[in-house]
């Protein structure tokens, strides 16, 4: 059996930190070479004690990094600065990239230098598709020893489904939605829920921001704009269908008119075992919780109620709309989640500042990855202001 090396970026953050939970289980398939971490020293000094990276990259300008980190780990190479990440991916050797940056358009540069190199890239990082899908798909097309495996409980689901299924089968993909904390809820009793209120998520244990983009479906939106660019299916194919006890995880509706469901606990360490393993799985089953015919009998499923949560209704229409629109949808929902977080403006208004910041910045068209971030710029430029004179009315 090949030892895997894996470099594991965002390793301090929910998916990184459920990675490397997974790698430690499997020491015999795995060896970690590489750590990014944005801010969290303490954790990232943790990590480096128990898996002995060859390098470390810490994004933050302003972190608290100890003049003794590198004394301390003679065995271990640091790179600091915004560009940590670009150098030490130069310098590495490796076999799978798991990007799991939280700081989403971050993720961008690595995934392609990994495309370049003929690496796998497991992908969790939903923003690098949203934003730079078609360019992603460019360098996939331009190296076929590259991969890009999603780690998406959705979208791992649905490429499992696919697996040895000719693509001309495929009428339809379904993504489930749990609903987040506020399923059933009116929009008369989300005006004044706080941030404690989004953040509690009845099935995942998720980060602050994910949580929120789950609340108001912001998450599936970028899903479905994630799901057309990993499986090449138009829009109008994919359908979003709320399923509260988030036990299936996709579906896929087939030209015979069948259907395959994808099935299993709601624990992430899953599509993450399945990306870095594939095409063999892992036994995970004396890890993860089974499921039983009482959880089973209980599944539900309904339509997303896109009048008191209009986000979804938003990623569709940029996805349909294209050009800088999926980029600019997703700057502005970063910028509004994150007020919302500060306690800036109320639930309700984070999708009101991705729609006038969609209303406000002409559509243009994206023709490299520079264009990508300087539309990323100007609509985080505008979605701030939109949020600066909403806080001066209120």
């Amino acid at each position: 059996m090949v030892l895997k090396r894996v470099v594991v970026l965002g390793s301090t953050g929910s998916i990184g930190t459920q990675a490397l939970e997974v790698i430690k289980q499997f020491p015999g398939r795995f060896t970690v070479v590489g750590l990014s971490a944005h801010s969290n020293i303490k954790l990232l000094e943790n990590q480096v004690e128990k898996f002995k990276p060859r390098a470390v990259a810490i994004t933050s300008t302003t972190a608290n990094v100890p003049n003794t980190f590198a004394h301390r780990y003679p065995f271990l190479k640091l790179y600091t600065g915004s560009d940590a990440i670009d150098r030490m991916l130069e310098d590495l050797d490796y076999d799978i990239l798991l990007v799991a940056i939280s700081n989403g358009i971050a993720g961008i540069k690595p995934t392609i230098t990994a495309i370049r190199k003929g690496s796998r890239v497991a992908l969790a990082t939903k923003e690098v598709l949203v934003c730079a899908g078609e360019f992603v798909r460019q360098e996939l097309d331009r190296n076929s020893e590259a991969e890009l495996i999603p780690v998406d409980s959705e979208h791992s689901a649905i490429w499992q489904l696919l697996e040895g299924e000719a693509r001309g089968n495929l009428l339809r993909i379904i993504l489930t939605a749990s609903g987040g904390p506020f399923l059933g809820r009116s929009k008369e009793e989300l005006k004044d829920v706080s941030v404690q209120d989004a953040l509690n998520h009845p099935r995942w244990n998720m980060g602050s921001k994910i949580s929120v983009d789950s609340a108001t479906l912001m998450n599936k939106g970028l899903e479905v704009i994630e799901a057309h660019y990993l499986f090449g299916i138009s829009p109008s194919n994919i359908d979003v269908w709320v399923h509260p006890e988030a036990i299936v995880h996709g579906l896929v509706v087939l030209k015979d008119g069948s259907m395959k469901a994808a099935i299993s606990t709601p624990d992430m360490r899953i599509p993450i075992a399945y990306a870095l393993s594939y095409p063999e799985r892992l036994p995970m089953a004396g890890i993860v919780r089974q499921l039983d015919a009482d959880v089973l009998s209980q599944l539900r499923f309904l339509p997303p109620d896109t009048e008191t949560f209009p986000a979804l209704k938003l990623a569709y229409g940029a996805l349909e709309e294209g050009l800088d629109r999926p980029c600019v949808l997703n700057a502005a929902n970063d910028e509004a989640v994150h007020a919302f977080l500060r306690g800036e403006i109320p639930f309700l208004t984070i999708t009101d500042v991705v729609q006038e910041t969609l209303e406000r910045l002409p559509a243009k068209p994206v023709r490299s990855i520079e264009d990508v971030f300087e539309r990323d710029r100007e609509a985080r430029q505008w979605a701030r202001k939109i949020i600066r004179s909403i806080g001066q009315r209120r």
